[in-house]
């Protein structure tokens, strides 16, 4: 039995999922598991372990992604640009 809560068509993008394994953040975040698992083991992530398995909660990803989240900025001019 599991302990994760699943929607019928694609859980990753409804949003009901609550935990989530390495692969399933890698998805999300568009990297490889093992970025995941560096991100985790320097505590960069919150992670929940489940007996031998660990697991990300949704809430901790959105965190994660806000809390790194850089604000774009406009680029400075070149040297020896006018402006009329």
């Amino acid at each position: 039995m599991s302990c994760m809560t699943f929607a019928a068509a694609h859980p990753l993008e409804s949003g009901t999922v609550r935990l989530l394994d390495y692969e399933q953040v890698a998805t999300l975040l568009g990297c490889t598991p093992r970025l995941v698992r560096k991100l985790v083991e320097t505590r960069k992530l919150d992670s929940v372990k489940v007996g031998r398995l660990v697991r990300v909660e949704r809430q901790a990803l959105d965190r994660f992604i806000a809390e790194n989240r850089r604000e774009a900025v406009p680029p400075r001019p070149s040297v020896g640009y006018t402006q009329n």
